[in-house]
């Protein structure tokens, strides 16, 4: 996970190590060791000050920008103006469960808020900038890409893409879908006739679902639109 990793790399820059820089925060070393492994995130004082020690931006962190700028001030008073507005004590950012693509599928109602916690790998934030529709009911995640059949869609194995199942794709966007229980993501194409077309960046892996599977949610459901992607190394393993 992008921010997970951010951490690790960034403290190591420092030379330091995990005990270190909890003390130098006010925090224990099981909290920095779980921040490192994406099982929790920091508040926004905490991730504030993570900035100021590591010195390095608020936006680096939080994987909006690959800028390595350090720490400015300014960003405290941001912070803390919108203190309030979420989760994060932070405006701009959900902080979404990361689930992998072995995570089983339920085809019929689609997996809900507390069946995607209950998977989740780790945590991550993601800028609201990236969705267009919010649903309590049906709140954005990301997942682990396994295979190189997006690559050529700037989806890259190991990747993170967040998927928000408030949103439709249009046709030619990429989507997560389920399709006979796998997870997969494609670009999406609703055809005339009700059949539907899954592309991939590699012609080889191209899907044509026929009109009557398409519309059978127990074989085929779109789950949500893919609104961001996030370039990390892959875990060491899925299982």
């Amino acid at each position: 996970m992008l921010f997970a990793e951010r951490i690790r790399e960034s403290r190591e820059k420092n030379k330091l190590s995990q005990t270190e820089l909890g003390e130098k925060i006010g925090v224990s070393l099981s909290t920095i060791t779980r921040w490192e492994n994406g099982k929790r995130t920091p508040r926004s004082e905490e991730l504030l000050a993570l900035a100021k020690v590591l010195n390095v931006s608020v936006a680096y962190l939080l994987g909006e920008t690959d800028s390595f700028a350090p720490f400015d001030n300014e960003e405290k008073a941001d912070i803390n103006k919108n203190a309030k507005a979420t989760p994060l004590n932070l405006k701009d950012y959900l902080r979404v469960p990361v689930i992998t693509m072995r995570t089983p599928a339920c085809a019929g109602e689609g997996n809900g808020l507390d069946y995607v916690e209950l998977e989740a790998e780790e945590w991550d934030f993601l800028g609201k900038k990236s969705i267009a529709t919010y649903d309590d009911m049906r709140p954005p995640f990301g997942v682990y890409v396994e295979g190189d059949s997006m690559e050529e869609m700037d989806i890259p194995d190991g990747s993170v893409a967040y998927v928000n199942p408030a949103e439709e794709p249009r046709n030619g966007e990429c989507a997560l879908v389920v399709y006979r229980g796998q997870w997969s993501i494609k670009g999406v194409f609703i055809n005339k006739d009700g059949s539907v077309t899954l592309r991939a960046g590699k012609p080889q892996y191209n899907l044509e679902i026929p009109a009557d599977v398409a519309e059978d949610p127990m074989w085929f459901k779109i789950i949500g639109k893919v609104v961001e992607v996030k370039t990390t190394k892959k875990p060491k393993s899925f299982w």
